[in-house]
C-alpha cells in the first residue's frame, strides 16, 4: 500500500505534518467540492487534497487546501468546529532507525492534542526517549506492527521485552 501524504499543521510557530488527519465537513459552503472529472488522482493522496491547519488560541483552523478537487471560498481561516478527535503532532528530532517513510517516522516526543468541536480540551506531551533507546531490541517488522498500537501498548511491549 502506498503511504499517504499527510496534512500540515502550524503549531507553536512551526509547521509539521501530523496524524490522524482531520476530515473536511460535507456541508460547509466555504469548502466546495469541485466535480472535476479530469482532476489527477495519485496513489499517495487518495483523499484528493492536502490541507494545512493551524492551532491558534486553543482552536483548530483550516487555512489552506491544495487540491484540484476542493476549493476554499474565503481568505479567512475556517474554525474547524466540526472536528472532534485527537491530533498527534511530532516534536523533537526524527529518530526512526532506518530513515522511515512518512507513515512510519518516529520522533523523540509527540504532542497529543484532544479537541472537541474544534477547541482544545487536553494537551499531552508524550516522551519517547526511553523507548527509543530500546529500539535496538526490536526488529523492523515488530516496530512497524507496533506503529498501529497506542502509546500505552507500545510501552507495555517494550517493558515486557526488557524483563
Amino acid at each position: 500500500m502506498t503511504m499517504q501524504v499527510r496534512d500540515k499543521i502550524k503549531y507553536n510557530r512551526q509547521i509539521t505534518d501530523f496524524l490522524p488527519t482531520p476530515y473536511l465537513p460535507e456541508d460547509d459552503p466555504r469548502i466546495v467540492y469541485l466535480t472535476n472529472e479530469n482532476a489527477p488522482r495519485y496513489s499517495y493522496c487518495w483523499r484528493g487534497y492536502v490541507a494545512t491547519w493551524e492551532l491558534k488560541n486553543k482552536q483548530l483552523f483550516l487555512v489552506k487546501i491544495s487540491s484540484a478537487q476542493y476549493k476554499i471560498t474565503t481568505n479567512d481561516p475556517i474554525f474547524a468546529d466540526w472536528y472532534t478527535g485527537k491530533l498527534e503532532i511530532p516534536n523533537g528530532k526524527s529518530v526512526t532507525p532506518w530513515g522511515g517513510d512518512a507513515e512510519m517516522r518516529m520522533h523523540e516526543d509527540e504532542i497529543h492534542i484532544t479537541l472537541k468541536n474544534g477547541t482544545v480540551v487536553k494537551t499531552e506531551y508524550i516522551d519517547f526517549k526511553n523507548e527509543i533507546s530500546n529500539l535496538g531490541l526490536i526488529n523492523k517488522k515488530r516496530y512497524l506492527a507496533m506503529h498501529e498500537l497506542n502509546v500505552k501498548e507500545v510501552r507495555e511491549i517494550i517493558s515486557q521485552m526488557n524483563k
